[in-house]
């Protein structure tokens, strides 16, 4: 099985920390989310972030979008479930 990482740029969560999202990953579960104990951003990023998750949770309900960030371990399926998704409408949104 292979799966796929995404991180930021700027290392705020290292690669070390791959090994951790890795362990928590599970035959019931296809994506698995870290997030920062402590943003390392300036105020601006992180009221903006904090905007976005709060339209987000708005979208998605709960408390899973204040878990959302960019350091996420997830299976390759799921990348090619989304890959071979075709919408129900006739106009693409990406065309």
């Amino acid at each position: 099985m292979t799966f796929i990482a995404t991180l930021d740029d700027d290392l705020q969560n290292p690669p070390e920390e791959l090994r951790v999202l890795l362990d928590r990953l599970t035959d019931e579960t296809d994506v698995v989310y870290g997030t920062p104990k402590v943003e390392q951003h300036g105020f601006f990023r992180d009221l903006s972030s904090r905007m976005t998750k709060i339209a987000l949770q708005g979208a998605m309900g709960g408390d899973t979008a204040r878990h959302v960030s960019s350091f996420r371990l997830f299976r390759t399926r799921v990348r090619d479930a989304f890959a071979s998704y075709r919408a129900r409408t006739s106009r693409s949104m990406c065309s």
